[in-house]
């Protein structure tokens, strides 16, 4: 495994010229960018596989992170581009923020920054059980919070397959 200084080295100017392409400002560029440095510092031991796509992931998250600090609305990345997801989103932003703390870090650090749960339950000193069960009960209260407000309608499985936003009583 390469260490930071050889990983920094090669991916430095790539990394910096595509946080420029997304923030479009010169100090919020160099600001994300020594947050990507730690990260990369802290985290390195956690990457397996991939490194490249590991670095980009990293630096999306940084990006989205970084504008929810300052409370200005993260770019929009194409791949993010349906108008559902951001219904969707719209919907569930309240519901995460009415978690337990405890919760909302689980849900945020699982499913929004792709971290496996153990990774988690090494960044978090926990045995991997217990991230799991922390995991399914964050998961259980985000739940119950989406149908009891929300419209939706499932499938012969069970299975959510459309919601209607507008319906919503959380927004």
């Amino acid at each position: 495994m390469k260490d930071f200084e050889n990983i920094w080295r090669e991916y430095e100017r790539e990394l910096s010229a595509y946080v420029l392409s997304r923030v479009r400002d010169i100090e919020v560029q160099k600001e994300v960018m020594q947050e990507v440095a730690l990260k990369i510092f802290t985290s390195l031991h956690l990457q397996k596989e991939h490194l490249r796509g590991w670095l980009y992931t990293l630096t999306k998250n940084t990006i989205t992170d970084h504008y929810r600090k300052e409370t200005k609305p993260p770019p929009v990345f194409e791949e993010e581009a349906e108008p559902e997801a951001h219904v969707l989103q719209g919907c569930l932003n309240p519901m995460m923020d009415a978690l337990k703390p405890k919760d909302k870090e689980m849900l945020e650090l699982t499913q929004l920054q792709e971290y496996s749960l153990k990774e988690v339950s090494i960044l978090k000193g926990i045995p991997l059980n217990t991230a799991k069960s922390q995991l399914f009960r964050a998961k259980k209260a985000l739940a119950s919070q989406f149908f009891s407000c929300c419209a939706y309608e499932r499938n012969e499985r069970g299975e959510v397959v459309d919601f209607d936003g507008d319906a919503c009583a959380c927004r």
